[in-house]
Order: structure tokens, then sequence, then C-alpha cells
């Protein structure tokens, strides 16, 4: 009987998921604490370990599933879903609105750059191959000879000397 319902509410929450919520609200919409849906993810002695592996996927797909839900709705919201007022009229594209459009697709950004970032985050290649040997830089900042910071060492009145 335990076990049904852990499985009842393993796949109530999973659900949940699914349709975008969190784990945390998920589980309370479900009565169920977050930390208890750990153990219950871990500390089931009677399932096997390919039985809690099978369990762990499912929730991965499931929080995969809410994310690609989540930069759905951001293309939504780019595209400018037509939002309506009580009364079924157009609300027009304001200067508000699309400041709050602006926050609600960067906001989705970043979360999904966090939870997912090899698939959302911002991609940063740095290729740098020296063979073991030393690697130098340099900058040409566009800057005439006499802006040019003086390396350490190096007298400001070098000029004056030659």
């Amino acid at each position: 009987m335990a076990v049904k319902k852990a499985e009842t509410l393993f796949s109530d929450i999973i659900e949940e998921i699914e349709n975008g919520k969190s784990l945390v609200d998920a589980c309370k919409s479900c009565g169920l604490d977050k930390s208890n849906f750990y153990r219950l993810l871990a500390e089931d002695e009677e399932k096997c370990e390919e039985e809690r592996k099978k369990y762990r996927d499912i929730y991965a797909r499931a929080c995969e599933e809410r994310d690609t839900k989540e930069f759905e709705e951001i293309k939504k919201i780019a595209d400018g879903e037509e939002l309506v007022d009580g009364e079924g009229v157009a609300i027009k594209d304001t200067s508000e609105r699309i400041a709050r459009d602006r926050l609600r697709i960067d906001a989705r950004k970043w979360r999904l750059s966090k939870t997912r970032p090899s698939k959302y985050g911002d991609k940063l290649d740095l290729d740098v191959t020296s063979g073991g040997e030393k690697v130098s830089i340099s900058l040409n900042l566009g800057l005439d000879e006499e802006e040019k910071p003086k390396a350490k060492g190096e007298s400001k009145n070098k000029k004056k000397n030659k």
C-alpha cells in the first residue's frame, strides 16, 4: 500500500514538473516536502538500484521538458502574444508592457542558463595552444606613443636623457 502511494505521489509530482512547475511547487501541490521527495528517490530499500535509476531518469526528463516549455514561452513573449483585458479588448503595446516583456524574457533566459548551461548558457570558446611555451598577447588600444602607460622602472624623463 505504501509503495503504491509513493509511486502515485512520484507520478503526480513528475506531471506537475512537466507542466512547468518547480520541484518545490510540485511537491507543495501534492502535499509533500521536497526533502521527502529526494528520500523517495534514494532511500527506498525495496527498490533495486536499476529501478531507482529509472526514477531519476524520469525526473531528469521531466525537468528537461519543463525547460523546453519555458524556452517556448520566451518565443511567445518575444513574438508579442496578444494580451486582452477583462472585456476582450486587445491591450496596446506600451513602453511599460515592452519593459515587462523584456524582464520576463531575461528572467527565463537567466534561469535556463543556470539549469541547463550546456544547452542554453552563453558559450565561451577559448582555444589557445602553445605547446607548453609561454604565450604573450599584445593589444593595440589605439593610444599614441605619448599616451601609452610607462613600463615599470621606465623613466618619465627618458626623452630628456636622449
